[in-house]
């Protein structure tokens, strides 16, 4: 009975570890890799692809070649979305151009907004008069 017992165990391991017939119409997955030229340097990025926001000395946000203020965080997605031209926003860098007269504010929550957008080159550049920029204030 033993012997029996072990017989079967063996067998239902074989049978369990064993490859199935494969039919002969299966065929393995090709994927055809486009083919590589050797040498070149990279081209530069597209200019399109740098967005310039400036906010003014009156905390006024506005997109360069856009004739129109942006007065929402709607209006700016709705700019944004029409000059990306269906690129992801990570493959767009933004420049954020803020006269040092500017509300803080307004560049803190313009940055915040673009973050949670998905841009994740954004540079920020303080334009007007800077030599006092850095001045302690008098209290």
């Amino acid at each position: 009975m033993p012997f029996i017992d072990l017989l079967f165990i063996l067998l239902f391991s074989l049978l369990a570890m064993s490859e199935t017939r494969k039919s002969s119409s299966e065929e393995p997955v090709r994927i055809h890799l486009p083919a590589v030229e050797p040498g070149g340097q990279e081209n530069p990025m597209d200019p399109r692809s740098t967005v310039v926001l400036e906010i003014d000395g009156d905390s006024r946000i506005r997109v360069e070649g856009v004739d129109e203020a942006v007065d929402s965080p709607e209006d700016l997605d709705a700019v944004l979305d029409r000059m990306l031209e269906g690129r992801l926003p990570e493959d767009c860098e933004v420049e954020i151009r803020g006269d040092t007269k500017a509300d803080h504010g307004v560049s803190v929550a313009v940055l915040q907004h673009l973050r949670n957008r998905g841009f994740g080159g954004v540079a920020l550049l303080a334009t007007g008069d800077t030599s006092g920029a850095w001045a302690k204030v008098e209290r």
